[in-house]
């Protein structure tokens, strides 16, 4: 993987992976345990680094796959390195509302939403009553 990449600051790492710190304590009580860290995973570098440094054996994509569900082929090939941003405001609620339409999209046959876009976005939150 990629050892030779360093988070500037820690409130960066913090950032990258939101349950890191956890994953590390546990990893050193369950030695024979695979363990999985998610929530907060943005880029290909973040999350070799938690493998790399051991808190983790795998890492999971939840809601970015919602919004990118080949994301995983595309890090692996290198054609990408990170997630795309997404505009919907960093609020667990609203986050997981745009992924369950994302979610609902994919199972509908079509293209997930795309809150990268900011009309996508405007128009979501607005729906929800919340002005952008």
């Amino acid at each position: 993987m990629v050892a030779a990449f360093t988070y500037p600051r820690e409130s960066t790492r913090k950032r990258e992976a939101h349950f890191i710190e956890f994953s590390e304590r546990l990893r050193q009580q369950l030695t024979k345990t695979k363990v999985v860290l998610t929530g907060g995973f943005k880029t290909a570098d973040g999350m070799a680094q938690a493998i790399d440094d051991g808190a983790c054996d795998f890492v999971g994509l939840a809601r970015t796959t919602a919004a990118e569900p080949r994301l995983g082929v595309s890090l692996l090939a290198t054609r990408t390195t990170r997630a795309r941003p997404s505009l919907i405001p960093d609020h667990i609620g609203l986050q997981i509302g745009a992924a369950f339409v994302q979610i609902k999209d994919i199972g509908e046959g079509r293209h997930p939403t795309d809150f990268a876009r900011p009309e996508e976005a405007t128009k979501f939150l607005a729906a929800l009553g919340i002005v952008a």
